[in-house]
Order: structure tokens, then sequence, then C-alpha cells
């Protein structure tokens, strides 16, 4: 009875934690972007929870830092001071030396491609990055560009927000207009720790763990207004530190993970996909709290199998792939009903780099509606690479809410 009563103890936990979601609007259910509501009609809403799956019990490598790819494979890495993992190199020649294992050559894989849609480990490699870190202090924020200091923020009071006691960010959506006009642009922080968080639990540096109290609030500043200053947002329901905060293709948040982590993508079946978590400083495959090995998905709210009569599809067949700044594109849509101005919205989602309570690079477009005919979709791409960097970019379509399967497209 143990052995089921358990995981299902877990499940129930995971599934609380992992269904909290920070919405985009406002209180007053307004788009945060520039105080307008999008849609013409209320949303769509279910009291779907969300649902957790196992879907590959056994990936070999705990992910640390994890890219979705425009091939559909994510690509994992974790680091080789944690010692061999559970998938070893089927070439034993040739491999680096480890020198944090007295520089004996490493025979074990630090880095996996998965196929997230056969569910299968593509390849096993060995992972070898050099490079330079710039620690910041506290809750120190800066913008960067051109490799200088464009920028320095307030601190956010109440300890601090930078690795390693980590908190989570996001930047909201960007609502784009057809005349490109200035956007508002808003970041969202939540979480943290004591700057000696890690030190007092790290074997390294503390004989007696101590582990300290995460924080619980959400902060958010305008960085690109005058004098901008950090406003009080809402409270986590829970304290957190170094979790993720995805971007969904409806423009919500979704807050999850933390602590000794694991990292997540957003699929473009719209589902979330996490792997990894270490309770320990290396792997550790046996009692209570092994490495996590496990590749999951959650399905968010809005993937009720009740609303899938209200989800849009894409028809891939006329629907632009290739985008050009500024310039016009369709989207074409499978659909029952009858597409209509204010029913529906475009949003882009450029991929994150995910590692530590940092999505790199992560950001959700909404491109410029300019109207809608025979359920095909025009829209106004974004204007600049300052925008939108060029590359790929997962393309959704939501009805009043609900996401349909978005498709890669490529912009420049």
């Amino acid at each position: 009875m143990a052995s089921i009563l358990k995981p299902y103890l877990f499940f129930l936990i995971h599934i609380r934690f992992a269904s909290f979601i920070l919405a985009a609007p406002d209180k007053a259910g307004q788009i945060i972007s520039d105080g307008e509501s999008y849609y013409a009609k209320p949303q769509i809403e279910t009291t779907f929870l969300g649902e957790w799956v196992v879907d590959n019990p056994n990936a070999g490598v705990a992910a640390m830092q994890l890219q979705l790819m425009p091939n559909d494979k994510v690509i994992w890495f974790d680091t080789t001071a944690l010692g061999p993992s559970a998938l070893k190199l089927k070439t034993e020649g040739n491999c680096p030396l480890n020198p944090d294992k007295d520089n004996q050559p490493d025979y074990f894989a630090h880095a996996v491609a998965y196929d997230w849609k056969t569910l299968r480990v593509m390849h096993g490699a060995h992972r070898e990055i050099c490079g330079r870190m710039t620690l910041l202090t506290k809750s120190m924020f800066l913008l960067l560009g051109d490799g200088k200091v464009i920028a320095e923020f307030p601190e956010l009071p109440g300890r601090s927000r930078n690795y390693p006691p980590s908190g989570i960010s996001a930047l909201f959506p960007l609502k784009l207009t057809p005349d490109n006009q200035s956007i508002n642009a808003e970041i969202v922080v939540c979480g943290g720790n004591a700057p000696n968080a890690y030190e007092v639990v790290d074997a390294k540096h503390a004989n007696e763990k101590q582990f300290l109290p995460a924080l619980n609030d959400c902060n958010r500043i305008q960085p690109l207004k005058p004098n901008p200053v950090w406003e009080k947002e809402q409270d986590m329901p829970s304290s957190r530190t170094m979790g993720d905060l995805l971007l969904l293709p409806t423009g919500d948040l979704l807050m999850h993970n933390g602590a000794q982590k694991g990292c997540s993508a957003l699929l473009p079946d719209t589902k979330v996909l996490v792997a990894g978590s270490n309770m320990h400083a290396q792997y550790t495959f046996d009692g209570d709290y092994p490495t996590e090995l496990r590749v999951e998905k959650f399905s968010p709210p809005y993937l009720n199998s009740a609303l899938d009569k209200d989800r849009p599809e894409i028809n891939e067949q006329g629907t632009y792939k290739v985008l050009k700044y500024e310039r016009q594109f369709k989207v074409s849509v499978k659909f029952d009903k009858k597409l209509e101005f204010g029913d529906v919205m475009v949003t882009m989602l450029y991929p994150s780099f995910t590692t530590h309570g940092f999505s790199q690079n992560q950001r959700l477009l909404i491109p410029a509606l300019t109207g809608v005919d025979n359920n095909v979709i025009i829209d106004v791409a974004p204007a600049n690479g300052i925008i939108a960097p060029p590359g790929y970019y997962i393309l959704f379509v939501n009805y009043l809410g609900i996401p349909g399967k978005g498709i890669w497209v490529h912009i420049d």
C-alpha cells in the first residue's frame, strides 16, 4: 500500500504547485501590456486544473539547462561535476578528462537530444562548455546592450533575486500595433532567497545544512519608462526559488519547479515538458529521493478535452511560414465556426534556453491583427529584429483563450 500511496500524494502536490498561473491580465481582466482587453467577448472558462503524465521513465541524463529546437528535438545538459549519469556512451574512446574525477576519462553522457513526439532519447553526448560568468550582487538589475551597461535599475527589496538564490522572471507578452508604435515592456520577478542560502546548504561550505525559507513575493517593473520603479504584485501561493516562469500561448505565465529545479519548455502541442531535478551533489540512483531522470508533460487547463470543440486548427497549406519584418502575413484556420474580429489572437513564441530560474530569450509576441476573412487571419509581422530577433518561432492561434497546436515559422 505504501508503494502506491506515496507516488499518489506526490502527484497531488505536483498538481497543486504546477497549476498556479500568474495571469498576464490585471485585476480588472485587462491585458497588462497596454490596458486594453484583446478579445471582444468573454473568454471561455474551465474548472480543469491540468494533468501530469510521465512521458519517459528514464532519459539517462538529468536536465539543468534545456532548449527546444525547431526540429522538434529538446536538448538538455547536466554538469560533469555530478559524476556518472545513467547513460553510458557507446564509444568509450576519445572521451574528455573530467577534472572533478582526478582527470580520469568520462565515459558517460552529460547531454541528450529528446524527441518529444516519439518520446525517445535520440542521442547521448558529452558536454564541454567553457565561458565566463558575471554575478550580480543581491537584487541588482541591469539593462545591457552592445557589451555595455545602458541602465541600472533600483534594487528590488527583500533579499536576493540573482543566482544562486535565484528568483524567477519573465517579460510580459508584447502586444504589437499595425503602425509599430512603441511598446510598453513590463517584467515580473518572483521569489528568491537570502544571499547566503546556497552556502549554508552546500556540502562544500557547510557541515550542518541550514535550509533558509524562500521568498513568495512578486514584483513588476517597466524598464523602458523614465525613472522606473518596482510595483508589488500578488504573492505566490508558496515560497519558491530557482523555479521556472513559462509563457503559455494564451499570454498567461505558468509557474512551476523550484529549489532542486529541473527545466521546462512549452511544446508546439501546447503541453509543457519538464525534465530533471536532483537533491544531491552528484547523481544518486537509490534512497528516498533519487536523481530525477523521468521526463514529464503537463497539460494546462486549456487542454481540457471538453474544450476541443473550441480549439482552432492551423491549416498549414494556407499559412505563411516565412515572415518578413513589417509585412502582412496570413494564417488559415480550420474551424467549425466563423471566426470574427475580436474572437481570435495570434501569438508567436520565441523558445527560451532555460536554466536555474532564468528563461533566456523568452518572449511572446502578439502581432497586430488587421482582419479576418473566411477563417483566414491577416496579421502584421513585427517591425524589426529588436522586437523579434530573426529566427524560428512557434505560431499559435487562440480562440477566446483556447489555443490550438502551433507550427514553426521563420522571421527575418
